[in-house]
């Protein structure tokens, strides 16, 4: 199993997320840390981690954002399975060992479960909804109301490559990922624990605009993808599944107050 990291002037936290990767009970395979057009001692300080991880750092000259770069990080890895990890986040030392029990046990993209983290030493469990999740049922569906896979997620290559692997996204790269997996017919499942230390910056919301986050990816999937294809004794005829997909893909948009002919793009 391989990590990768896609980091862009993350000196003041790379060397969280790499000794949390160093404390693993189990050891990944290979890490991979692609400096992306960092102005800072990212690389640099990322590169005093080689004797005590397998780790490659790679620098792009320009930034390409974080898609990119985590698909330059993923072309980089020789390891069937591939997890992720934020430069500015951390994993607890049962996190590798816990998603690769999670994906022997049921193949697919495996989500852990969040601990906010301010970098201090407070943690907490966050309530919120997409705690809940997935749920029996239809994932994608539930996945285009509630982006509920967190970032550190693991996944095959396999699965990557169908997908179509990272676009080059102004937002939403993850989640635009997980749709486009979730469509192929990828299972989702969660660990049971949380695992994974997402931390949370006090300038946080004003790094972006939240609304452009939430439906760009939405819209770009539900206007770009195919009908998926469903199978099994409960399978809709082509034109049955067309009219749940339309349907389906009105609600979805409605649940950001959108409209599929009106729905403006930036």
């Amino acid at each position: 199993m391989g990590v990768v990291i896609s980091a862009h002037n993350a000196e003041s936290f790379i060397d969280q997320a790499l000794a949390s990767l160093a404390a693993q009970q189990v050891l990944a395979d290979q890490v991979v840390v692609v400096d992306d057009g960092s102005t800072d001692r990212t690389a640099e300080r990322a590169r005093r981690w080689r004797s005590g991880l397998p780790l490659t750092v790679l620098s792009d000259a320009d930034p390409v954002g974080p898609g990119p770069a985590r698909h330059r990080g993923i072309t980089a890895l020789e390891t069937d399975l591939v997890m992720q990890l934020d430069a500015d986040d951390a994993v607890l030392p049962c996190h590798i060992s816990m998603m690769r029990a999670a994906h022997k046990l049921r193949p697919g993209l495996i989500s852990p479960r969040p601990l906010i983290w301010d970098g201090a030493q407070r943690l907490h469990v966050p309530v919120y909804a997409k705690n809940s999740y997935p749920r029996p049922g239809d994932q994608l569906a539930q996945l285009l109301l509630q982006c509920y896979v967190v970032i550190g997620a693991l996944y095959s290559r396999r699965d990557y490559q169908a997908a179509g692997g990272y676009g080059a996204c102004r937002y939403g790269e993850d989640w635009d990922l997980w749709l486009r997996m979730a469509a192929g017919g990828v299972f989702i499942s969660k660990l049971p624990e949380p695992t994974y230390q997402y931390r949370i910056h006090g300038s946080y919301s004003a790094r972006f605009d939240i609304r452009q986050a939430q439906t760009e990816p939405l819209e770009r999937f539900l206007d770009d993808c195919h009908v998926p294809r469903f199978h099994g004794p409960d399978s809709l005829d082509d034109e049955g599944l067309r009219l749940e997909w339309s349907s389906l893909r009105e609600s979805g948009l409605a649940q950001f107050g959108l409209t599929g002919a009106g729905a403006a793009r930036s």
